[in-house]
């Protein structure tokens, strides 16, 4: 009652709270949902299988590509990551160290 002596409207204060709270929720399963992982597999369904020149792509060439975004990218942590997180540093940060063979990994920087 004293809010609304004061002339504000505590149920419409409530509610734009509420409305606020999921906007802010769906915001962040939005966010959630557009990771890495989900751009790359985007990225390798409409990836073009002829080069610059209109020569078709070795299939090999197509097959390791296709097999380094999703086994080592896409599968790990980095693929896990919401694609407005992912830059640089991430990226230097991922490749630091392969997890599979515990070397150093710079060739894979350039796939992402």
């Amino acid at each position: 009652m004293i809010r609304a002596k004061d002339g504000t409207n505590p149920v419409g204060q409530k509610r734009q709270v509420e409305e606020e709270r999921k906007r802010r929720a769906e915001v962040e399963e939005a966010r959630k949902r557009n990771t890495l992982a989900v751009v790359l597999d985007r990225y390798l369904a409409e990836r073009s299988t002829i080069n610059k020149r209109g020569k078709p792509l070795a299939s090999e060439y197509l097959a390791e590509i296709r097999r380094a975004l999703t086994k080592d990218v896409a599968s790990s942590k980095l693929g896990a990551t919401p694609i407005t997180e992912v830059d640089g540093k991430a990226i230097r940060r991922w490749s630091a160290v392969s997890p599979r063979s515990g070397r150093r990994t710079p060739i894979m920087c350039r796939l992402i």
